[in-house]
């Protein structure tokens, strides 16, 4: 806790924190039993396979209890500068992504890393500025990321020694802002 404040970083654990006196007894509710399911996902996750099938389950019902439209898990490869969508769910398969590989440099990589250094996801509204589209270098990437957006996007990033490694993204097609909770127990689940 101290280090996390002490870096005045805005992570979804420091606004989860510095809400916990004005939070909702529903907030509070949603976010004991969230605790348990995203406990029961790494447990699932510790001990499978991650076979296909073993994650699609998982998507699926990550997108039943968000109430998300579509999952994926994206990888950066650094040799080869691009990303590569390796696994994805849609509630409705017309909504997969149908772009899976582009190619990203690695200063568009640092780019995303300060973005989820600062805020501790990405989030994107399709047609709306985003934080990150206001920093970020023109690109292909940069223009998949918003073209591949179903309406609110949250990007959770996953890093290795402070290197950007990928991104679990959650799509939801009508908008609906994910909360302070939703976005806290993601990021401990990613």
């Amino acid at each position: 806790y101290d280090n996390a404040m002490s870096n005045n970083r805005k992570t979804p654990f420091t606004r989860i924190l510095k809400e916990t006196e004005d939070i909702s007894p529903n907030a509070y509710a949603r976010l004991a039993a969230g605790n348990q399911f995203v406990a029961d996902i790494q447990n699932t996750l510790m001990f499978c396979g991650k076979t296909e099938a073993e994650l699609k389950n998982i998507f699926v019902r990550l997108g039943e209890y968000f109430n998300v439209d579509r999952i994926y898990y994206q990888e950066f490869f650094r040799e080869e500068e691009s990303i590569k969508i390796l696994y994805q769910w849609s509630k409705d398969p017309s909504n997969s992504c149908t772009t899976l590989s582009w190619d990203m440099t690695a200063q568009e990589a640092e780019t995303i890393i300060r973005n989820f250094e600062e805020n501790g996801y990405i989030e994107m509204i399709k047609g709306v500025t985003t934080e990150y589209s206001d920093d970020a270098p023109a690109s292909d990437f940069g223009k998949y990321m918003l073209a591949d957006a179903l309406g609110l996007q949250l990007w959770i990033p996953f890093a290795n020694y402070g290197r950007y490694n990928g991104a679990v993204c959650f799509d939801r097609e009508d908008k609906k802002p994910f909360s302070t909770v939703e976005k806290f127990l993601l990021a401990e689940l990613i």
